[in-house]
């Protein structure tokens, strides 16, 4: 009876720190471009949605301290597929941050993602995001720039070539947070 009891004050406690937690969740905007050597290909949010049902999602968890990039199906908010997430981050109190965003193929670090668009490379590196978070009232936005490796030769299986991508994010507005979390 004790050990139920432990069981249901830890998940009590839980839920309580997860109400408590500081996320922002954003619709957000990408453009930049993918640069290997035989040039250079435009890359916009719709380049990196496998449905036309889908958008850009970033989650910005403050106190878990962590940064999802993901498709959310718009019919359903649940998540469809997770592009990248941080490995380190640090954020300032003025929401200057920096993060360091690996590729989460399949929702798991450091596996590349495969299922991208045609003539999307596949993503399988590491992109810095550098930007801030800004609140005004009760709204709160995001806008970051972003470079780094989208494609490592190394570690892709499908031959793909060296790849470097800078582009920048921006929100467009708050999204319901997707239904995995």
């Amino acid at each position: 009876m004790k050990r139920l009891d432990l069981v249901t004050v830890a998940a009590i406690l839980l839920c309580a720190a997860s109400v408590r937690a500081q996320t922002n969740t954003f619709h957000v905007a990408i453009t930049g471009t993918v640069t290997v050597d035989a040039g250079k290909l435009k890359i916009t949010s719709t380049d990196l949605l496998t449905s036309t049902n889908n958008a850009l999602v970033l989650v910005y968890d403050q106190t878990d301290d962590f940064i999802l990039l993901l498709e959310e199906n718009t019919n359903s908010t649940l998540a469809a597929n997770v592009l990248m997430g941080d490995t380190h981050s640090a954020r300032l109190v003025n929401g200057t941050f920096d993060a360091g965003m690996e590729a989460y193929g399949g929702g798991l670090a450091g596996v590349a993602v495969t299922n991208l668009p045609p003539p999307t490379p596949v993503f399988n590196g590491d992109v810095q995001m550098i930007g801030k978070l800004t609140t005004s009232g009760s709204k709160t936005t995001l806008s970051a720039t972003m470079q780094g490796v989208w494609t490592d030769p190394h570690s892709d299986p499908s031959g793909q070539p060296a790849a470097l991508f800078k582009g920048t994010i921006k929100s467009l507005g708050s999204a319901p947070l997707p239904a995995f979390f």
